[in-house]
């Protein structure tokens, strides 16, 4: 076995079929999300609301199309990192700020689908 898989250890493989794992679970909650989004609410309840317990409110589809793109990122990171694929010197400033600024807009979109929630809640 020459392959990739056969060159690294027991941890990066598994890291490896983690991050893949992630990464088509992630694709296929996406299209679910894009395409069948109250089949996927009814189906899966516990993955379309932000917070648990007294503190849940409903995720809009732009807020778990968010998630399911969240965990994406999460999974190509796991393969990048772990295949040790190298970035440019130049570039890895732009890659840090675009990851930072992504993860920054996560409460924003809460606070929009919290906000949502709770105009429909009172009226």
């Amino acid at each position: 076995m020459n392959g990739l898989l056969a060159k690294t250890g027991l941890a990066e493989t598994v890291g490896i079929l983690l991050g893949v794992s992630l990464l088509m679970i992630s694709g296929w909650c996406c299209h679910s999300v894009i395409t069948r989004w109250e089949w996927f609410r009814r189906r899966f309840p516990l993955f379309s609301h932000w917070g648990r317990g007294f503190l849940t409110f409903p995720a809009s589809r732009i807020g778990m199309l968010y998630i399911t793109l969240t965990c994406m990122l999460i999974g190509l990171l796991m393969i990048g990192s772990l295949m040790e694929l190298s970035i440019p010197v130049e570039w890895q400033w732009y890659l840090e700020a675009g990851i930072t600024c992504w993860f920054l807009l996560c409460p924003v979109i809460a606070l929009c689908d919290f906000l949502f929630y709770r105009a429909d809640k009172d009226e």
